[in-house]
C-alpha cells in the first residue's frame, strides 16, 4: 500500500516529537530565577550604590559548559577591607564558608579587572566578591564618588574538574 505525502508528514512530524520530547523534559529549571531567590544576593554595606544587575543563564560554550549566575556591581563609599569584612561577617552569620572544593576556590581567583576576589559556598552554591581596579580600563562602572567598586554574584553549582 503506498502512502498519501500527508500520511509521510505526518509519520515524519509525529518522529521528530519522539526525539525532541524526551530532550524537552530534561531541560533544567530556570537556575537564574532560583539564584535570585537566595537573599544573600541583596546584602550591600549601608553606604553602597547599585550601578548595575546582571545575570547569565548556564550555557555551553567553545570552553565547555558555563554555570549560571546572577549578580551586581557596586560602588561603596567605604574601602576595600571594609567592604569584605561587610560581607565576610555577613555571610558568615547566614552559614556561608571558605570553598574547600577546587570548583569554588577556583571562583576566587581575580580577573585582570579586579584587585581582589573571594568567594563562600552554601552547598551547591557560591558567593563570589570581586574589587575591581579602578585604574584598570577594562573594570566596569563609575569610580566617581565611590572609594570602592565591586561585583557580588552567586553562581550556581561550580563544575566539579573531572566532569566534561
Amino acid at each position: 500500500m503506498n502512502a498519501t505525502p500527508l500520511v509521510r508528514r505526518s509519520f515524519a512530524r509525529l518522529a521528530i516529537l519522539a526525539i525532541l520530547l524526551p530532550s524537552a523534559a530534561c531541560q533544567p529549571p530556570n537556575r537564574v530565577a532560583d539564584l535570585w531567590a537566595y537573599p544573600e544576593i541583596e546584602l550591600r554595606p549601608a553606604d553602597a550604590t547599585v550601578l548595575d544587575k546582571r545575570e547569565r543563564p548556564a550555557r555551553t560554550t567553545i570552553e565547555g559548559r558555563d554555570t549560571a549566575s546572577v549578580g551586581y556591581l557596586l560602588g561603596a563609599k567605604g574601602d576595600q577591607t571594609s567592604v569584605e569584612q561587610f560581607y565576610e561577617g555577613e555571610l558568615a552569620a547566614r552559614g556561608w564558608a571558605e570553598p574547600t572544593d577546587l570548583p569554588g576556590i577556583g571562583l576566587r581567583a581575580r580577573t585582570s579587572a579586579e584587585l581582589f576576589a573571594r568567594s563562600w559556598r552554601k552547598g551547591d552554591i557560591v558567593f563570589r566578591l570581586g574589587i575591581l581596579d579602578p585604574a584598570d580600563p577594562a573594570a566596569e562602572g563609575p569610580t566617581v564618588g565611590f572609594q570602592t567598586v565591586y561585583r557580588i554574584d552567586i553562581v550556581d553549582r561550580p563544575i566539579h574538574a573531572d566532569s566534561s
